[in-house]
């Protein structure tokens, strides 16, 4: 039982009528002809998807389609979500229809059945998916899942939160595709993500572009604080590769993946700096692989509400975003000089005044020892190190360039786990 039992029966007839025009000779052999010409497979269903191109006029003139156009602009919802009117034009077409929902349901139909026999059955399934998207959009699930870069899991699956975990790629995802940017495949297929699931949201979505902003904020925040808190609770070097999003309802579907500048990801207040363009690769991570282990998991299982508000406080707290933004800036660069710039700057962004102040190595170490050290030894020692990793800070900014030793490259990583303490302490008050 269906909703809307005309307009079922409309896309049920129209279906029909379709896959009997594809079939016809002058249709198919002209498509054939044409695939020969440019060097392309003329198999069955990429001869048919070509028909639906060069003959698109004549589809359009069928009088299936005429009246499953005419019963659509009588439903407010099709008009709606599915139906966006063409570039300064009021009421929709019948060709906007077709391109956008009709053709779409043929290919969808295509994919299930592989043939162009018609089968009843499977039209039942595919409209109910079509009304779930007219009147029950709320019900549609939006998966986005995240690829890290430097990691070695060593968990199959794991909760984060509710809607938020790490999991196993299926091979039926592999097997679907899934796992390309752009048409070029990955060098290594992923072999666990984080998957952030959430309901469609259809303010701002269309046919078109169905993922909402909301939609695609949630989930980059979620992946945001997963990254933040992996970066807290252990110094090795991760970051995000790529975003996918996937939405499980056929009129929508929609496999966007996206490559990401490890600097994209968790940190940059207004800029996610998502890149699409493949010729762009993560950049080189020195240092050993980050090994997700369950002892990980569940510290950022722990830390989570914490971490996702911290996350939330990017853009309303200035000080807090220059620490995040300067601490994942850090994760791209080769050389400890540049890092230990980006911590500096991190650190007197969390514990010194914007104005300022004299003695600034003094008043950072006087700052951080009281903050992190629990113990008067432990604050003494702590002052005495903060004092000469600034001092080195001073001589790297003013260019006082030396040999860069061991003890250099120690002092920058005691330095960098000085932030990750002080950051760690940090959202914990958020």
């Amino acid at each position: 039982m269906h909703r809307n039992e005309e307009l079922f029966r409309l896309f049920h007839d129209w279906l029909r009528d379709a896959l009997v025009w594809l079939q016809q000779p002058h249709v198919y052999t002209k498509a054939n002809d044409e695939m020969a010409r440019l060097g392309l497979d003329a198999t069955g269903v990429s001869s048919c998807r070509f028909s639906l191109v060069q003959q698109f006029d004549e589809l359009l003139e069928l009088s299936a389609t005429k009246a499953l156009f005419a019963c659509l602009v009588t439903v407010p919802e099709a008009v709606n979500i599915l139906i966006e009117p063409e570039h300064g034009v009021q009421r929709p077409t019948e060709a906007w229809m077709l391109r956008s929902i009709a053709i779409r349901f043929l290919n969808v139909y295509l994919d299930r059945t592989m043939g162009l026999a018609f089968r009843p059955d499977e039209v039942g399934g595919l409209y109910a998916e079509l009304e779930q998207l007219l009147y029950d959009s709320e019900t549609i699930e939006i998966i986005g899942m995240v690829e890290f870069e430097n990691a070695k899991f060593e968990i199959d699956d794991a909760e984060i939160a509710p809607g938020v975990r790490f999991r196993r790629v299926a091979e039926t995802e592999i097997s679907r595709g899934n796992w390309f940017i752009s048409g070029e495949p990955f060098r290594q297929l992923p072999e666990v993500v984080l998957e952030v699931k959430t309901k469609f949201a259809s303010e701002d979505a269309t046919i078109d572009s169905p993922l909402s902003s909301e939609n695609r904020q949630l989930i980059e925040d979620a992946a945001d604080a997963v990254l933040l808190a992996l970066r807290l609770v252990r110094p090795h070097p991760i970051c995000v590769y790529a975003h996918r999003f996937n939405i499980n309802n056929a009129f929508l579907d929609h496999v966007e993946s996206s490559m990401v500048f490890e600097y994209g990801s968790c940190g940059l207040p207004t800029d996610r700096s998502v890149i699409t363009s493949p010729g762009h690769v993560s950049p080189n991570l020195p240092g050993d692989r980050y090994v997700v282990a369950s002892d990980v998991v569940e510290e950022v299982r722990n830390r989570w509400p914490s971490t996702k508000n911290a996350i939330r406080a990017i853009g309303s707290d200035h000080e807090w975003s220059l620490a995040v933004t300067r601490f994942s800036d850090a994760y791209r660069r080769s050389k400890r000089d540049d890092q230990l710039i980006d911590y500096w700057i991190a650190l007197e962004a969390l514990f010194l005044p914007k104005d300022r102040v004299p003695e600034m190595g003094v008043a950072a170490g006087l700052a951080i020892s009281h903050y992190l050290g629990e113990t008067p030894q432990k604050r003494r020692s702590l002052f005495e190190f903060v004092k000469t990793s600034h001092t080195l800070r001073s001589e790297v900014v003013h260019g006082k360039t030396g040999k860069r030793d061991q003890q250099f490259d120690s002092k920058v990583k005691k330095t960098r786990d000085l932030l990750r303490r002080s950051m760690l302490k940090r959202i914990g008050e958020f």
